[in-house]
């Protein structure tokens, strides 16, 4: 292959990858602020989101949230995915989390089909495409002796 070829060839992946990255970008923050919701547990966007279709497709639970979210403001993602920088953080912090968060209250309270309640069902990973993160270590859960260590010492 000719480096014109491979240079046509790399640019349009670039492109490619560089756009898909924008499209999911515009839900991270909301990935990774029911991550901290719920310490131990890693999201996956197809929590929400049907995979391998759009994203305007989704799951039951992701189907709750956007019900939430237009009650809020119903170009929230819209008006979030054109920011850039300074502006984008500012916009998560001001506007974005804040609809999340209360967004994530009434959807934990809710209840599935079978009456249980959408935060327990977070909570055990019960729901597709939420796992608890085998890595994940709870504060002062530490390996090397805890109280035990401390105490062992002094006696």
């Amino acid at each position: 292959m000719s480096l014109a070829k491979k240079s046509m060839v790399a640019c349009t992946l670039a492109v490619f990858v560089l756009s898909a990255s924008n499209t999911a970008n515009a839900h991270m923050p909301f990935k990774k602020r029911l991550e901290s919701k719920y310490p131990g547990m890693k999201v996956s966007c197809n929590a929400c989101h049907v995979k391998g279709k759009p994203k305007t497709e989704r799951t039951k639970f992701g189907k709750l949230f956007v019900k939430q979210l237009k009650k809020t403001n119903p170009t929230l993602t819209k008006d979030y995915k054109p920011k850039k920088g300074d502006e984008k953080k500012a916009f998560e912090k001001e506007t974005l989390i804040p609809a999340f968060d209360k967004a994530l209250k009434i959807v934990k309270a809710e209840k599935n089909e079978e009456g249980q309640v959408y935060d327990e069902l977070i909570k055990n990973a019960e729901i597709a495409n939420i796992k608890k993160d085998p890595k994940y270590k709870p504060p002062g859960s530490d390996k090397t002796g805890g109280e035990q260590g401390k105490n062992s010492g002094s006696q």
